[in-house]
């Protein structure tokens, strides 16, 4: 049978010494100069013509010679980047908006790809000390994973991100053939309701505790931002407290990230089919009451992530329609609380008068209604 090759990244914590950190930033911003100097071109030239205006990064380097001193693929990767952006604009389904200015600071990112010459040597390789990159040498990495015998690097993303940086590889390999799940009335399922409070309530009636990182440094992160209020913006004082900020921001992010793989990798481990109700978490963020808590849950990556790992270790991910009464549901007798408000966290059903706690009852509802699917 054949397999079509599949896509794979690992980011690692680099270590570059001074005068690598100095190339990096220079070709940060290089990079974000051709994305921004395309853009405004291309822009003033359709609205003077109304045509698309084409121009190679070679042309650039003639009129500003300081764009040869980095790595000339991360430079085409940013032309590439932007005529993406411009793609996805053009494209109604994705209802993209216009390409905007990259900026220092948000944008501190380039993409390289790897190439072999006719000699058989390549521009980017893993060594035992690190990752040799072009233009810059071997850069020291933190590599807590090994890649496997038989993936390919493609392309390699060098990001900062409050004043750290990272490396993200791109590896090809062919997938193996998973032995998937096949579901039946005795398989291992179980459904996950989201709440603000608890993240979710499974069908067991358990919850994950302690979820609220934001929440543990909002004292902390309002300190800094009182202290970043007092300090002469741009100056060097006021640097330093903004790196204090992000790097609270980015401790927060990596605390979510980190329980959300763990928490996903547990599921899947226990579990053949994993259910879900297809809530749009976007809309529950504009809320007054549930925009903060659920932006600190990042329950939609958590998802995200359990469908990933699913894929990966053949189990069942179901997503059910977000139409779904889930709540509504009496799990006892079938009927429908057509007059069930939110505030309602235990309610009595009805019709057969059972006790129902809301969470739990949905829960059930997703996991007996994602089996059902799963059985068709």
């Amino acid at each position: 049978r054949l397999w079509k090759m599949a896509n794979k990244a690992y980011k690692f914590e680099a270590y570059p010494n001074e005068k690598q950190s100095l190339q990096f930033n220079k070709t940060f911003g290089c990079a974000r100069f051709i994305y921004n100097h395309l853009l405004n071109d291309r822009t003033t030239y359709y609205k003077e013509t109304k045509k698309t205006l084409k121009k190679e990064v070679s042309e650039y380097k003639k009129e500003f010679p300081f764009l040869k001193e980095v790595d000339s693929l991360a430079l085409a990767n940013a032309k590439i980047n932007l005529q993406k952006a411009f793609d996805n604009f053009f494209n109604p389904k994705l209802k993209a908006k216009y390409p905007t200015f990259h900026k220092k600071g948000k944008n501190d990112s380039y993409t390289t790809n790897r190439v072999v010459n006719s000699k058989g040597n390549e521009n980017i390789s893993l060594t035992k000390n690190g990752i040799k990159l072009p233009k810059v040498g071997v850069v020291k990495i933190k590599q807590h994973r090994a890649l496997g015998k038989e993936e390919t690097i493609k392309s390699v993303t060098v990001s900062k991100k409050a004043g750290r940086f990272f490396i993200s590889i791109l590896v090809e390999f062919t997938p193996q053939e998973i032995e998937k799940v096949i579901p039946s009335k005795n398989s291992k399922a179980i459904g996950l309701d989201y709440s603000s409070p608890y993240f979710y309530v499974d069908s067991n009636g358990n919850s994950p505790s302690n979820i609220h990182f934001f929440r543990e440094s909002e004292k902390k992160l309002a300190k800094l931002q009182h202290n970043l209020s007092r300090k002469v913006k741009g100056s060097s004082n006021y640097k330093k407290e903004l790196l204090k900020i992000q790097k609270l921001h980015l401790h927060i992010a990596n605390q979510r990230r980190d329980f959300a793989f763990k928490e996903a990798n547990r599921l899947t481990e226990m579990y053949d089919i994993i259910c879900f109700e297809d809530l749009n978490l976007s809309n529950l963020k504009r809320t007054l009451k549930l925009g903060k808590a659920t932006s600190d849950n990042g329950f939609g990556m958590f998802r995200t992530i359990v469908k990933n790992k699913c894929e990966e270790k053949g189990k069942l991910f179901i997503k059910i329609d977000k139409f779904f009464p889930s709540s509504k549901k009496c799990r006892h007798c079938g009927n429908i609380n057509k007059n069930l408000k939110l505030s309602d966290r235990i309610w009595t059903c009805p019709y057969c008068k059972n006790p129902i706690k809301r969470d739990l009852n949905a829960a059930i509802n997703i996991k007996e209604e994602g089996l059902r699917i799963a059985l068709l």
